[in-house]
């Protein structure tokens, strides 16, 4: 009875200190401020790449997009001990789409090749001129009792072809009648149309409910932002939008932000292009609390607003 006693209380205690690790874990992950750094570039093609890592270094997170290149992302666990990484693309920008179209087409080749040989087997059985082997036309058929196009039947009467003229002429369709009316709806006449997407979508935003679910996302967003607070290492961008006109505009938008004035970005306006670009890297990094996107999202799944505008958002697009 002292061994099940004793087995029993070291079971509990190790269970015990398994949930405590695990909670330790889960607080450490959603108050520990997570460093996360990302840039992006755009020369001849857009590529970016980015990282996030806790101050300990038990959880990063690594992910590389190039345009029409390699695209990875990795998650590693207790400093590279665990992890996982996925890769698509190549080098060769060959990717497994194209790989199985290259053998659904060599599988189409062989097909072609096999209708070619059938092609040549079913020649045998045609002349020397590519015509079917058919009887000669001087050859007289056999005579069966029907009679031929002014000819003799059996009984040397001569039989002709009816008169396509004198056949008479067929009874009306039956099964052919007058379309029937469309059954009115109800007493009201005709049920009206449905709204188009336009209406549905003036509803969406016009419902009290709706303007509630808004207004709580766009609060919440703001307070992302402001925890988040990234910094610009470093920004490099030349742009032109087609329009000098509009490139003006866009200037005096951007010289609001006062972020523009800082000695790490540099802004170069062109106003003699006649095509819109943008062209440049942009470097930048800061720290966050998962503590803040998971109150955010319990916020956003607790309200009835936000599970409402969802549904009808998802009815709309779909």
């Amino acid at each position: 009875m002292y061994i099940v006693i004793f087995i029993l209380k070291f079971i509990g205690v190790l269970l015990a200190v398994l949930v405590g690790v695990l909670l330790a874990a889960v607080c450490y992950l959603l108050f520990a401020p997570v460093t996360y750094r990302g840039r992006a570039a755009r020369e001849t093609a857009f590529s970016a790449d980015f990282s996030l890592q806790d101050p300990l270094r038990l959880v990063q997170v690594k992910g590389v997009f190039a345009q029409g290149g390699q695209k990875s992302l990795a998650i590693r666990l207790l400093w590279g001990l665990l992890g996982k990484e996925k890769r698509s693309g190549g080098d060769d920008g060959t990717s497994e789409g194209q790989e199985l179209n290259q053998s659904s087409m060599i599988v189409a080749g062989e097909k072609d090749v096999l209708s070619t040989d059938e092609a040549e087997e079913a020649g045998h059985l045609t002349d020397t001129d590519g015509s079917p082997d058919t009887p000669n036309d001087d050859s007289v058929p056999e005579d069966k009792g029907f009679g031929r196009a002014d000819g003799a039947g059996k009984d040397g009467q001569v039989i002709r072809e009816p008169d396509q003229t004198m056949r008479e002429p067929r009874e009306p369709d039956e099964s052919i009648t007058e379309p029937i009316p469309p059954k009115e709806i109800g007493t009201g006449g005709a049920r009206k149309a449905a709204p188009g997407r336009m209406g549905q979508l003036e509803r969406l935003l016009s419902h009290p409910g709706n303007k509630r679910a808004f207004a709580l996302l766009w609060t919440g967003g703001i307070r992302l932002l402001r925890r988040i607070q990234p910094h610009i290492r470093e920004a490099d961008m030349m742009f032109a939008t087609g329009e000098p006109d509009w490139t003006g505009e866009l200037v005096g938008a951007l010289s609001v932000l006062p972020i523009v004035y800082d000695e790490h970005v540099r802004l170069a306006p062109d106003f003699e292009s006649s095509r819109a670009y943008a062209t440049g890297h942009i470097d930048l990094s800061g720290r966050i609390q998962l503590f803040g996107f998971a109150a955010f999202g319990l916020r956003v799944i607790a309200s009835r607003d936000c599970r409402r505008l969802y549904r009808q958002a998802r009815r709309l697009t779909g």
